[in-house]
């Protein structure tokens, strides 16, 4: 979870590091933060603290679209990183 977070953080970062240098020349830099992903390494932390079972139940009822699985989140990177730069 530690390492999820830092490199949510390094990332956002990164991005206006980008886009003060490279804004100047037209070029913009943009990141997706996803947020928490269903996958058995998350569910494995978090039965490592007894809490699993309630915390899918809260997570499960703030995901707007009920779309928190790794290939769903796959396939909307990958739909933005084919369309055209505007």
């Amino acid at each position: 979870m530690i390492a999820n977070g830092t490199s949510a953080v390094a990332l956002i970062a990164f991005a206006r590091a980008l886009a003060c240098e490279l804004g100047p020349y037209g070029i913009t830099a943009n990141i997706v933060s996803p947020g928490g992903i269903d996958t058995p390494a998350t569910w494995s932390a978090l039965a490592r603290t007894g809490i699993a079972a309630q915390m899918r139940e809260r997570i499960a009822a703030v995901v707007p679209l009920r779309r928190g699985q790794a290939t769903s989140q796959a396939r909307s990177r990958s739909t933005l990183a084919m369309m055209p730069p505007s």
